[in-house]
């Protein structure tokens, strides 16, 4: 999900709850904050988004040298590349903080990347919400590795690792629906893990998402090689599925 290049962040409250038709309000958002430089990879299910970015001169800055400095760039890696620059900007004056705040943006479906310049010493926030305009729908499914502290988005495990698999959604108009879902991993056509979903969230990082965890040992030797994760899931009265595929190594 995100991967600390330093500064400090707030702490995120993970709720989860069995999917089992189970009844949600959920809208898709990512939110970050911190004081330094920063790099979070993210995949966004396309559509009208709430953009808001702020910073401002912080009391260490102020303590210091009277000044900081804030910069970085939002960007869209998949499936093509478009970059929407921040700053860079020197921050002199509590009166005047750096804020960006759009109220409804198109963003196409993909991965997007969040970064902040190593060099960045102002405090600063930001958040990407989808509108109420939206439809109900999936993100692509992502992997994450559970072992450590930096849970960055990869394609790759090895039988030693546990992994988190999740996706991203959102009800239709941000409408209370009810949602369940299955995840199935497959290893040359064949059904290896059938199970059920869970979802979460991540207060204040992440919206609602579905998730189910894997954890690989040596008698999944044989699944060495590339597999497909898929999710299938219904929001309200309306199915979607989301594949991912990823490489299991030693």
């Amino acid at each position: 999900m995100a991967e600390r290049k330093g500064g400090v962040f707030a702490a995120a409250a993970f709720v989860t709850v069995a999917v089992c038709m189970t009844p949600a309000r959920a809208d898709e958002g990512h939110s970050y904050s911190g004081d330094g430089g920063y790099v979070a990879d993210f995949y966004l299910i396309g559509g009208q988004y709430q953009l808001y970015e702020y910073a401002k001169l912080g009391p260490a800055a102020i303590r210091l040298h009277h000044s900081c400095i804030f910069g970085g760039h939002f960007s869209r890696l998949l499936p093509d590349q478009e970059t929407m620059r921040m700053g860079p900007v020197t921050i002199a004056t509590t009166l005047v903080p750096y804020r960006i705040n759009l109220n409804s943006v198109a963003m196409p479906a993909g991965l997007y990347r969040l970064y902040i310049a190593s060099s960045t010493d102002c405090p600063w926030s930001f958040d990407v919400i989808s509108t109420q305009e939206n439809p109900s729908g999936v993100a692509s499914v992502q992997m994450v590795k559970m072992n450590g502290t930096d849970r960055h988005l990869t394609a790759t495990a090895s039988l030693a690792d546990t992994v988190e698999f999740s996706a991203d959604f959102r009800t239709d108009h941000n409408a209370v629906e009810q949602v369940s879902g299955n995840m199935q991993i497959l290893h040359e056509g064949e059904i290896v893990r059938d199970v059920p979903l869970q979802s979460g969230t991540a207060v204040p990082l992440r919206g609602n998402f579905f998730y189910g965890n894997v954890q690989w040992g040596p008698s999944d030797a044989k699944y060495v090689g590339t597999n497909t994760v898929k999710f299938a899931v219904k929001i309200g009265p309306k199915e979607f599925t989301s594949t991912a595929e990823f490489t299991l190594t030693q």
